[in-house]
């Protein structure tokens, strides 16, 4: 039924997404798909958790890009083999990087931009620049 009105619609993505949904056997990893194609990937997280399939849960969380969250999956129970967790941890600090150049990026453009708003003084003279004469 989902398949039919996702082909009226021409949604090709719904179409894949209900054949692949077709082709799982457990009923509480089909409800947690469903919720991650809704987009509550919490509940679909708790679900995957729920019947032990704590590598779906990092699957989408790597899909999301969800780096903190995929580090606390791999640390709790059995934890994560060391590829995933160097994976994990790069991706991190990639984050938290691109997090910082921003910032600093943000904070250097407002500085060029609105200082000389804010304190209008003639630079040249403040530095000892101006020639006497």
């Amino acid at each position: 039924m989902a398949e039919a009105a996702y082909v009226r619609c021409k949604d090709y993505p719904g179409i894949q997404f209900t054949k692949r949904l077709s082709r799982i056997q457990n009923e509480t990893i089909k409800r947690a798909e469903v919720a991650a194609w809704f987009r509550n990937f919490d509940e679909a997280e708790k679900l995957f958790l729920d019947v032990d399939r704590r590598d779906l849960a990092v699957a989408m969380r790597k899909r999301l890009g969800d780096w903190f969250k995929v580090v606390q999956l791999l640390k709790t129970g059995s934890g994560g083999n060391d590829a995933e967790m160097e994976e994990a941890y790069n991706e991190v600090n990639m984050c938290r990087m691109n997090v910082f150049f921003v910032h600093v990026t943000c904070f250097s453009a407002f500085m060029k931009l609105y200082f000389p708003l804010l304190f209008p003084i003639d630079w040249q003279l403040f530095c000892g620049e101006a020639q006497m004469g």
